[in-house]
């Protein structure tokens, strides 16, 4: 069977990682802020600092560990994804939305997101992005019988216009005849 999706061990790493250093950054900033804050307690002291450093860890800190823990849980959600998935390569993104507890609008995004880094190595959203298809074998059967349904819709609709036409011819038929007997009867 192919490998259908890309492993996750270096990016929950990377995470992780993220998360550390934030936190760490973060924590260093602690000591310079009570330091301005103490500076601050007695004006003209030559000691008195400016909060610049201490603001800049704080704040790439919390980012960083921002952006480290939201990395986590979308690594969760791909999994939870994965899971509900089964051993089937296909799935509608509302059942994937209840699966995670988010609405469908931002599983489609999220789902967009991993599509375009590659998480799902054969991963395609069907062409009104209803169903998320991770197969490319699947997706060729689903795009097959796309097209074989557009062709019987078109034929269906051909016929309907071509009942309408005779249907016209008909009326026009009829409506030459009452002219003629018009006609023969003004005559």
């Amino acid at each position: 069977p192919p490998v259908l999706y890309r492993k996750t061990g270096k990016k929950q790493a990377l995470a992780i990682v993220k998360i550390a250093g934030g936190s760490i950054l973060s924590a260093c900033s602690v000591p310079g802020l009570f330091l301005y804050l103490f500076s601050t307690m007695f004006p003209g002291n030559p000691l008195q600092m400016f909060p610049v450093i201490p603001l800049i860890l704080l704040v790439g800190g919390m980012g960083l560990l921002s952006r480290g823990v939201w990395e986590v849980k979308r690594i969760g959600r791909f999994k939870t994804y994965l899971k509900t998935l089964g051993s089937k390569t296909y799935c509608t993104l509302e059942r994937l939305a209840r699966s995670v507890g988010k609405p469908v609008r931002f599983v489609r995004r999220e789902l967009r997101k991993m599509l375009e880094e590659g998480l799902f190595l054969q991963g395609h959203l069907d062409q009104e992005e209803k169903n998320l298809i991770t197969s490319d074998e699947t997706y060729s059967h689903y795009e097959n019988s796309r097209l074989q349904m557009e062709q019987r819709q078109a034929q269906a609709q051909l016929q309907e216009h071509r009942g309408e036409d005779s249907k016209l011819q008909e009326v026009q038929v009829r409506g030459n005849a009452f002219l003629q007997k018009i006609r023969a009867c003004n005559d």
